[in-house]
């Protein structure tokens, strides 16, 4: 367990070397990055890696996972600009990503 506290000091020495304070959460309804930062982790990080799963190995059910998939993305891009009222490239590079996403699966669906 004493790994942990060491992992977190990290990071929050990696997110003030870069710029990120607090003082972007004024509009959102959190008070630190550990909320949003669990279920980014969880729900866009996990989630794209079990939709690569689910695509790599060749399941049927690809496109509901890629239609899926892209909306979450999207949603969370769209969300997170609302919650920060700033913009970065990346969000575009994002949001686009899971619109693309959303897309193929959905074009995927109407086939089936």
């Amino acid at each position: 367990m004493p790994l942990l506290p060491d992992i977190h000091s990290l990071l929050i020495q990696q997110a003030a070397d870069s710029g990120i304070t607090v003082d972007y959460l004024k509009h959102a309804p959190f008070s630190n990055f550990l909320i949003p930062g669990i279920v980014l982790f969880t729900v866009v990080g996990l989630g794209a890696l079990f939709t690569a799963y689910v695509s790599l190995t060749g399941r049927k059910f690809w496109p509901i996972m890629f239609l899926g998939y892209g909306a979450v993305l999207s949603g969370w891009i769209v969300i997170q600009y609302i919650m920060l009222q700033a913009f970065h490239p990346l969000q575009a590079v994002f949001f686009s990503i899971g619109l693309y996403l959303t897309v193929v699966g959905r074009l995927h669906v109407a086939r089936s």
